[in-house]
């Protein structure tokens, strides 16, 4: 029985400590805005934005692209793009891990007022 009631305990602690932490509903996104990381707004707590255009413009495939002119629609065009998306997004997990971030957004807002922090700056300097 004294096992059981700490049990009952733990579970109502618990319980009351992740209200605390999980906020419910308070981040609002749509889910196309995600980059990497948590994709549902009811599970986050802890998200980040970038400022998307910068860090794309950045990624030194679209660099490439852009320096020899090659026709974003064509295939290597494509090819490029792709892996640029690979890239920003490995960039993005990488400072998302290290600042102990659970997502990361192109958009994002909070019901409450809160900022997300912005990681544009980390994210180009790893591409």
């Amino acid at each position: 029985m004294y096992y059981f009631k700490i049990l009952i305990f733990m579970v109502f602690f618990l319980t009351i400590l992740g209200g605390g932490i999980v906020l419910g509903n308070d981040w609002k996104g749509n889910s196309s805005d995600n980059i990497c990381g948590l994709s549902n707004p009811k599970h986050i707590t802890n998200p980040a934005i970038v400022d998307y255009n910068k860090v794309y413009n950045a990624a030194s495939p679209i660099k490439k692209m852009k320096k020899e002119g090659i026709d974003p629609s064509s295939a290597k065009g494509s090819e490029l793009i792709a892996e640029a998306t690979r890239e920003i997004g490995k960039a993005c997990r990488i400072v998302m891990s290290n600042k102990n971030l659970d997502s990361v957004w192109k958009k994002i807002t909070s019901k409450a007022g809160k900022i997300p922090k912005d990681i544009t700056n980390e994210v180009i300097k790893l591409l």
